[in-house]
């Protein structure tokens, strides 16, 4: 992996942190692929989970997972997905209103989600291609789920 381009990096990740190497794109696109979207990266997602559920009792979690693959799967959890989360779980959750404002609360605060002009995203890049390509394959689209019942 050792390259000519780019600036010298001590310590970093995932590379022999005895020696002083010369990474390029390509090199640290190859190890955030195949190390941290792989195997060996998987473990920390859990991480990331487990915090959250400890942070909320677990009817509000599994709304925090919803906001969250609406949010990898669409590229951004609007107003539009919230009113039709509330309004899923409005028929099987007591105060899901409250609940969705405390999931997105805690998402918030704990750097999962950043607000934006069109609602929420999630934070980090990372996060972002975890949840998506873990969603990716059966999400439906929190709009799609109230127009499927009309």
């Amino acid at each position: 992996m050792k390259s000519q381009a780019g600036p010298p990096v001590t310590g970093a990740n995932f590379f022999n942190r005895d020696a002083e190497l010369r990474l390029t794109a390509e090199d640290v696109r190859t190890v955030y692929d195949s190390e941290l979207l792989g195997a060996a990266g998987d473990s920390d997602l859990p991480h990331y989970q487990n915090r959250l559920r400890k942070s909320l009792d677990e009817r509000t979690y599994q709304v925090a997972m919803e906001i969250q693959a609406e949010a990898a799967t669409q590229g951004v959890f609007t107003p539009d997905a919230r009113r039709a989360l509330e309004r899923i779980y409005s028929n099987v959750l007591p105060n899901a209103r409250e609940r969705v404002d405390e999931a997105l609360e805690v998402l918030v605060h704990d750097g999962h989600l950043e607000r934006t002009d069109g609602g929420h995203r999630l934070a980090f890049r990372l996060l972002d291609d975890w949840l998506r390509t873990r969603f990716r394959d059966h999400h439906v689209p929190l709009q799609k789920r109230i127009d499927g019942r009309r």
